[in-house]
């Protein structure tokens, strides 16, 4: 008897596993055989891609110097080494050592150096130019023991490259022109794709005001959420922002959506919004070019040329290397009023932190609420939004917490709202919202004469 229910656990168990690889499949297989000649019949027409040096090769020269991306990669470790995070940028770093930067710094010059004499001499042989300008510098020699012992040995930080112009035109949108290969600061340390692209597209503010508005009310972004939108300088941004050099690996629209390693992430959810929203807007921003979602929120995209489906990380790979997909992102970012709809109402679901849970746990208990419950100031709730749009959190609110409600001897986590101008000031990430003026601010903290006052009162 055991034996045969052991058995009938493993079939049944095999039969879930095969049932689940049958959906996985059939999740990715979005694109009939006739969809695809479509797909490739509209991309091989003549003009739609054109991909060659860009037009100032004899004042610039066709060769640049550019940071490696095995440089940046260890540039990142470094700095984790010392306990040094993006999401903590003003850290006292630990094992500071003048040393190990003199020689970085020495190390980064010199690879420059040779890489602008490489350049140079190819641009001088290929185009005539004397370009880029030659830079002066010494060799610093090998690494010091400790600094290679705790990070690696150093790659080269900078490499002579010859970087390519990528026009992509649509029927009814024909600005798209992108250089690969593009330029980092020498210590940037999040570079990861030599044939990514950027463009930071039209910011917002420069849209018309009576179309934005409307646009956030569409959203459903109005009032006190709308001032904090507009004061994290989330209006900024560009519906039609690219970019696919960095560690987000495919980051669109005004907030950088990031489909990440996985292939998914906020810019899957983007995607998967305006198809719920708007099918038949999905169909012509999106599928008609080869790009669609899966209901989980991995991004599917097809190989063009192949014909062949690619879903989550290769998805994002092929994005990456074929610059008419990244084409059809800020296509919709700039025309379609559905996908900038969805682009406004996954911030608000994913980063408006007021309807953000805690578990703040203190001497064995957990006190539990909202965010909202205890941030009730639009400068507060600026202050939380800012961290978590940048960040992807809200660290360090916890040990903040815990430590306000140990000071106060706080029971109830709706007594944490009392204190929510030292909790503000204590989680203040780029700049001070309480110097804001356009913003309600928190209440000073009780004392034994007041109720708590603001310290400025809203307009």
């Amino acid at each position: 008897m055991e034996l045969f229910a052991y058995n009938s656990i493993c079939m049944g168990t095999r039969i879930f596993l095969a049932t689940l690889c049958l959906v996985t499949l059939s999740e990715a297989k979005v694109f009939s055989s006739r969809r695809v000649q479509d797909v490739q019949s509209y991309w091989n027409e003549d003009g739609r891609y054109i991909a060659g040096l860009p037009d100032n090769v004899k004042q610039n020269g066709a060769w640049q110097v550019r940071l490696t991306v095995e440089g940046s990669v260890w540039l990142r470790n470094y700095s984790r080494s010392r306990g040094i995070g993006k999401s903590q940028p003003n850290l006292v770093a630990t094992s500071t050592r003048s040393d190990w930067e003199a020689w970085i710094n020495a190390k980064i010059a010199w690879d420059r150096a040779n890489a602008a004499l490489a350049a140079r001499k190819k641009n001088v042989e290929q185009h005539g130019c004397e370009m880029p300008k030659l830079i002066v510098a010494s060799d610093p020699g090998p690494a010091p023991a400790d600094l290679a012992a705790q990070v690696g040995q150093p790659p080269l930080f900078a490499e002579a490259v010859m970087p390519r112009m990528h026009r992509v035109k649509f029927e009814d949108s024909n600005r798209h022109a992108w250089l690969d290969n593009p330029d980092m600061r020498p210590r940037y340390e999040y570079y990861r794709f030599k044939d990514g692209v950027q463009d930071g597209g039209t910011a917002m503010r420069k849209e018309p005001e009576e179309v934005i508005s409307q646009l956030l009310k569409k959203a459903g972004i109005e009032g006190s959420v709308k001032k904090v939108f507009a004061a994290v300088s989330l209006l900024e941004g560009g519906f039609d922002s690219i970019n696919t050099y960095d560690t987000g690996f495919v980051s669109v629209g005004f907030i950088q959506f990031a489909c990440l390693t996985n292939g998914a992430g906020s810019l899957g959810q983007v995607m998967l919004r305006q198809r719920t929203n708007d099918p038949a807007s999905f169909e012509r921003d999106f599928r008609r070019f080869g790009l669609d979602v899966a209901p989980s929120g991995s991004i599917i995209a097809l190989d063009i040329s192949s014909g062949e489906e690619r879903i989550g990380p290769e998805a994002a790979q092929q994005i990456i290397k074929d610059k008419r997909l990244i084409g059809v992102f800020q296509r919709a970012g700039r025309l379609s009023e559905a996908n900038r709809i969805a682009q406004l109402q996954i911030a608000k679901q994913q980063y408006y932190p007021a309807g953000d849970s805690l578990l703040v746990p203190v001497d064995g208990r957990i006190l539990s609420g909202t965010v909202g419950a205890i941030i009730k100031s639009e400068a507060g709730l600026a202050t939380l939004m800012d961290r978590k749009v940048n960040t992807g959190k809200l660290d360090p609110i916890l040990p903040v917490l815990q430590g306000i409600a140990r000071t106060y001897k706080i029971q109830n986590f709706d007594d944490f709202a009392k204190y929510e101008l030292e909790i503000v000031e204590k989680m203040r990430w780029r700049k001070s919202y309480l110097e804001d003026s356009t913003l309600s601010q928190p209440v000073r903290k009780p004392d034994n004469n007041s109720q708590g006052q603001p310290i400025f009162p809203p307009k």
